[in-house]
């Protein structure tokens, strides 16, 4: 699980050339290739019937060279989730990429406020040992 700002091609192909599930979220510009005949489409303009909210679609980004299962999770107050996973098991609804998508943010929210409390971001060190030592005493503290 890991944010969208890392959702590049190469790390996609790199997690599933070593036979790993990745969960991810996906940027709202995207554009999706539901098959040959129809082209690329912008995540805006797919057609989502109930079967589709509730097992995902499947879809081919581009330059990544296998499919991947497409969820649209929409928060009570309509923010929209676009999250994608390698997992093309039938049992993956929903429900688990909202799972999946939840405990990512949990790790963002830790990392987001060990960053706050600790001062780890304010290392004015250049060589990568003074950064190491700096991020030690930070989480010591």
């Amino acid at each position: 699980m890991f944010e969208g700002w890392y959702a590049w091609a190469e790390n996609l192909k790199l997690i599933h050339r070593r036979k790993r599930i990745f969960f991810t979220t996906l940027r709202s510009n995207r554009f999706v290739n539901l098959s040959k005949e129809q082209g690329d489409s912008h995540l805006e303009d797919l057609k989502w019937t109930p079967d589709r909210l509730a097992h995902g679609v499947l879809v081919k980004l581009q330059e990544v060279p296998f499919d991947v299962r497409l969820f649209k999770l929409v928060a009570p107050d309509g923010d929209i989730d676009w999250v994608i996973t390698n997992d093309l098991a039938e049992t993956v609804t929903a429900q688990v990429a909202e799972d999946s998508s939840d405990v990512r943010w949990q790790g963002e929210e830790l990392h987001r406020g060990s960053k706050q409390l600790t001062g780890s971001e304010q290392c004015q060190g250049r060589a990568a040992r003074a950064q190491r030592n700096h991020l030690a005493c930070c989480y010591h503290a």
